[in-house]
Protein backbone atom coordinates (compact mmCIF):
# COMPACT_ATOMS: atom_id res chain seq x y z
CA UNK A 1 0.00 0.00 0.00
CA UNK A 2 1.30 3.36 -0.68
CA UNK A 3 2.44 5.95 2.03
CA UNK A 4 -0.33 8.76 2.61
CA UNK A 5 1.40 11.37 1.30
CA UNK A 6 1.76 9.54 -2.33
CA UNK A 7 -2.18 8.58 -2.10
CA UNK A 8 -2.77 12.08 -1.62
CA UNK A 9 -0.83 13.15 -4.44
CA UNK A 10 -2.64 10.80 -6.92
CA UNK A 11 -5.49 12.22 -5.65
CA UNK A 12 -4.59 15.58 -6.24
CA UNK A 13 -3.00 14.96 -9.76
CA UNK A 14 -6.36 13.20 -10.31
CA UNK A 15 -8.66 16.17 -9.71
CA UNK A 16 -6.52 18.53 -11.58
CA UNK A 17 -6.88 16.30 -14.57
CA UNK A 18 -10.34 16.10 -14.26
CA UNK A 19 -10.81 19.73 -13.88
CA UNK A 20 -8.79 21.06 -16.90
CA UNK A 21 -11.22 18.83 -18.99
CA UNK A 22 -14.39 19.96 -17.62
CA UNK A 23 -16.81 21.11 -20.03
CA UNK A 24 -19.76 24.17 -19.34
CA UNK A 25 -21.92 25.73 -21.00
CA UNK A 26 -22.91 29.56 -21.00
CA UNK A 27 -26.38 30.47 -23.10
CA UNK A 28 -26.27 33.36 -25.50
CA UNK A 29 -28.72 35.56 -26.59
CA UNK A 30 -28.37 38.26 -28.78
CA UNK A 31 -30.06 41.47 -30.31
CA UNK A 32 -31.06 40.94 -32.98
CA UNK A 33 -31.73 37.01 -32.81
CA UNK A 34 -29.25 34.84 -34.83
CA UNK A 35 -26.48 37.56 -34.50
CA UNK A 36 -23.19 36.04 -35.63
CA UNK A 37 -20.52 35.74 -32.74
CA UNK A 38 -17.03 35.10 -33.54
CA UNK A 39 -14.77 34.05 -30.51
CA UNK A 40 -11.45 32.79 -29.46
CA UNK A 41 -10.83 29.17 -31.26
CA UNK A 42 -10.82 28.09 -27.11
CA UNK A 43 -14.70 28.63 -27.15
CA UNK A 44 -17.29 27.20 -29.01
CA UNK A 45 -20.26 28.79 -29.97
CA UNK A 46 -23.05 27.30 -31.45
CA UNK A 47 -26.90 26.71 -31.78
CA UNK A 48 -27.26 29.67 -29.02
CA UNK A 49 -24.42 28.92 -26.38
CA UNK A 50 -20.85 29.00 -25.58
CA UNK A 51 -18.85 25.47 -24.81
CA UNK A 52 -15.38 26.23 -22.63
CA UNK A 53 -13.30 24.40 -20.73
CA UNK A 54 -12.85 24.69 -16.65
CA UNK A 55 -9.66 26.32 -15.87
CA UNK A 56 -7.63 29.58 -14.57
CA UNK A 57 -9.39 32.52 -14.76
CA UNK A 58 -9.04 34.28 -18.19
CA UNK A 59 -10.87 37.25 -19.75
CA UNK A 60 -11.84 36.73 -24.03
CA UNK A 61 -12.95 39.34 -26.44
CA UNK A 62 -16.48 38.25 -27.99
CA UNK A 63 -17.43 40.32 -31.72
CA UNK A 64 -20.84 40.41 -32.33
CA UNK A 65 -22.38 41.51 -35.51
CA UNK A 66 -25.45 41.53 -37.85
CA UNK A 67 -25.79 42.95 -41.34
CA UNK A 68 -27.45 46.29 -40.86
CA UNK A 69 -25.99 46.88 -36.73
CA UNK A 70 -22.77 47.97 -35.94
CA UNK A 71 -20.22 45.57 -34.70
CA UNK A 72 -19.47 45.29 -31.38
CA UNK A 73 -16.85 43.22 -29.07
CA UNK A 74 -18.12 42.34 -25.10
CA UNK A 75 -15.46 40.79 -23.00
CA UNK A 76 -16.83 37.74 -21.26
CA UNK A 77 -14.62 36.39 -18.10
CA UNK A 78 -13.80 32.77 -16.72
CA UNK A 79 -13.77 33.45 -13.34
CA UNK A 80 -13.58 31.29 -10.13
CA UNK A 81 -16.88 30.61 -7.53
CA UNK A 82 -18.04 30.73 -4.38
CA UNK A 83 -19.91 27.94 -4.94
CA UNK A 84 -19.64 24.11 -4.83
CA UNK A 85 -16.02 24.39 -6.29
CA UNK A 86 -14.97 25.92 -2.87
CA UNK A 87 -14.96 21.83 -2.17
CA UNK A 88 -12.01 21.80 -4.16
CA UNK A 89 -10.46 23.38 -1.39
CA UNK A 90 -10.27 20.56 1.19
CA UNK A 91 -8.19 18.87 -1.52
CA UNK A 92 -5.22 21.54 -1.35
CA UNK A 93 -5.52 25.30 -3.42
CA UNK A 94 -4.70 24.22 -6.54
CA UNK A 95 -7.59 21.97 -7.89
CA UNK A 96 -9.73 25.58 -6.89
CA UNK A 97 -7.64 27.36 -9.13
CA UNK A 98 -8.46 25.01 -12.42
CA UNK A 99 -11.72 25.67 -11.90
CA UNK A 100 -12.95 28.98 -13.34
CA UNK A 101 -15.69 29.09 -15.25
CA UNK A 102 -17.82 31.53 -17.72
CA UNK A 103 -21.11 32.92 -16.16
CA UNK A 104 -24.74 31.01 -17.27
CA UNK A 105 -25.72 33.53 -19.26
CA UNK A 106 -24.76 36.49 -22.08
CA UNK A 107 -26.82 38.46 -23.67
CA UNK A 108 -25.28 40.46 -26.75
CA UNK A 109 -27.04 43.78 -28.00
CA UNK A 110 -26.61 45.44 -30.75
CA UNK A 111 -27.52 48.87 -31.95
CA UNK A 112 -28.68 49.59 -35.81
CA UNK A 113 -26.34 51.60 -37.61
CA UNK A 114 -27.10 55.46 -37.16
CA UNK A 115 -28.71 54.49 -33.80
CA UNK A 116 -26.74 55.37 -30.41
CA UNK A 117 -24.92 52.27 -28.84
CA UNK A 118 -26.86 50.89 -25.89
CA UNK A 119 -24.96 52.31 -22.94
CA UNK A 120 -22.65 49.52 -20.99
CA UNK A 121 -23.87 48.04 -18.02
CA UNK A 122 -22.00 45.79 -15.44
CA UNK A 123 -24.23 42.75 -16.17
CA UNK A 124 -22.92 39.67 -17.79
CA UNK A 125 -22.00 39.74 -21.72
CA UNK A 126 -21.58 43.53 -21.72
CA UNK A 127 -18.27 45.71 -22.34
CA UNK A 128 -17.45 47.42 -19.32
Amino acid sequence: MPPPVHRFATVLAAMCLLLAGCTHYASVTTEPPGAKIEAPPDLIVQDGRIEARTGLAESYVVHVSAPGYRTREFVIQRTYRADLSLFLLLFGIFPYFMSARLDEEYHFPLARMGEPTPPPTSAPGTDD
